[in-house]
């Protein structure tokens, strides 16, 4: 009785553990978000730039 109990929590946990996945990537793809993820790494990719020294091509 106590290993069936277990496995039932267990399955639970897994099912909220699915729905959860499935919710943040449902987020995650919505325009806004999307937006400011490229923005933010633009602007990553901007920071990174400033700070290499330039190089000459003469």
């Amino acid at each position: 009785m106590r290993r069936a109990v277990k496995m039932w929590e267990t399955s639970e946990y897994w099912k909220h553990r699915a729905a959860g996945a499935l919710r943040h990537a449902k987020y995650k793809e919505l325009p806004a978000v999307r937006h400011r993820r490229i923005k933010g790494l633009e602007a990553d990719k901007r920071k990174q730039g400033a700070r290499l020294p330039r190089r000459n091509s003469s």
